[in-house]
């Protein structure tokens, strides 16, 4: 092996080494420094996906929230896949009363008309050929492009 081809494989090597570093120190301060509770969770149906009710609580860097994250039953890191980006349907600031429940295997209903004036950050039409309907007292205004059904009913 020539003397460049060997420094081109160290240079390589170090710096996949320094991204394993960074990726390893973040995954263990996230571990160590935050708690998820789990509020709800209900199985489509078909048994294909899990709709959960989730905080993720990272001490004083974050407020009050609930999460609304969708993710496939089948599979071998269920865990790890809760805290996924992409499996986040709905995020809301200030909201204790999330209701889930399917309409089918393909219709997810999200109810949140317990919650008076929720701060809506997010929310997403669908998610892997699940529709998503949201029964709520704040109606959200999304990005003209993400397709979201809003249904704004009295609250109960």
């Amino acid at each position: 092996m020539k003397k460049y081809q060997k420094a081109f494989l160290v240079i390589v090597c170090s710096t996949l080494a320094v991204l394993l570093a960074y990726q390893l120190f973040w995954f263990v301060l996230y571990s160590v420094f935050t708690k998820t509770t789990t509020y709800s969770q209900v199985v489509s149906p078909d048994g294909k996906t899990m709709a959960s009710v989730i905080q993720v609580d990272t001490g004083a860097t974050s407020g009050f929230n609930r999460q609304v994250v969708l993710t496939p039953t089948h599979t071998l890191f269920a865990k790890s896949v809760l805290h996924d980006a992409n499996n986040l349907v709905m995020f809301l600031n200030g909201a204790t009363n999330i209701h889930l429940f399917w309409h089918g295997s393909k219709n997810l209903v999200v109810d949140y008309r317990d919650n008076p004036n929720p701060d809506i950050n997010y929310q997403q039409g669908s998610w892997h050929g699940v529709s998503l309907i949201y029964l709520g007292t704040k109606k959200w205004v999304p990005p003209a492009t993400s397709g979201v059904v809003t249904i704004t009913t009295p609250a109960r």
